[in-house]
């Protein structure tokens, strides 16, 4: 009997416990979109270098990662590559509002192939169609969820070609599928963002897109319904920071 009672003393003494494990025992985990991932990954580095938790980033599509989210994957940190899906998370109550913040911008480019010999300027409303040639397609994200589709299938809507091509495209999952068509020389053209397009060393930059053709390209970024509060307000602030900014600038976003 004494030594029962001792052992309920011990367990009734561990109950008495705090509940709530040190912020650093749990990694900190991103969902990002997949076009973050250069500047991220020396975003992650320079993070865990100096603080804790250590980060954990997740990438994909922003529509494909938002749907996780909404299905209850254990992501802290939602970073879209467009505002729709936020806007659609803060809307069902996955996410808190009240964080919600625009990192960076960037833009959208038509490429090709590095080697490939295309006319100087390139003309988007006739020279698309004769470059395709007979079986060429357009990489594209998916218009349906993946944003840099989106924000593609925009500009040729508002350049009158997206009726003409739409059926000429090769729908990827994510911006940096259609980005490897283009590299492999599978596809003759895609639209990618600008950010990738400088860090590929395989595709050229035919033409820059206007962007009032498209909605803005805004990375926004947002913590979710189960995110560690205490952590990821910290990361939210590093992500504002001067020194963030610079890194963002390195890898060609813009920043305000």
């Amino acid at each position: 009997m004494r030594s029962l009672s001792y052992l309920l003393l011990c367990v009734a003494g561990i109950l008495a416990l705090p509940a709530q494990a040190p912020v650093h025992a749990k990694n900190l985990t991103v969902f990002a979109a997949a076009s973050t991932v250069k500047v991220l990954d020396e975003i992650r580095n320079t993070w865990n270098a100096e603080n804790s938790p250590q980060l954990r980033i997740v990438y994909g599509s922003s529509g494909a990662l938002a749907r996780q989210i909404e299905n209850g994957a254990p992501a802290d940190i939602y970073f879209s590559a467009n505002s729709t899906w936020v806007d659609y998370l803060i809307k069902h109550q996955f996410s808190r509002h009240e964080t919600r913040q625009t990192i960076f911008r960037n833009r959208i480019v038509l490429i090709a192939p590095a080697s490939a010999q295309l006319p100087t300027p390139f003309n988007l409303t006739t020279d698309i169609g004769p470059t395709l040639g007979q079986n060429g397609r357009i990489a594209i994200g998916d218009p349906q969820h993946v944003p840099a589709g989106i924000y593609g299938s925009q500009a040729l809507s508002g350049l009158g070609l997206w009726s003409r091509f739409a059926h000429r495209t090769v729908q990827t999952q994510n911006v940096r599928l259609a980005l490897a068509l283009v590299q492999r020389g599978e596809a003759p053209l895609g639209i990618v963002y600008y950010t990738d397009a400088i860090q590929s060393g395989q595709v050229r930059i035919v033409a820059t897109i206007n962007g009032s053709l498209h909605a803005p390209i805004e990375y926004q970024v947002i913590a979710t319904r189960l995110a560690n509060t205490a952590a990821t307000a910290k990361f939210l602030e590093y992500l504002a920071s001067d020194a963030s900014r610079e890194i963002y600038r390195k890898f060609g976003f813009l920043t305000r």
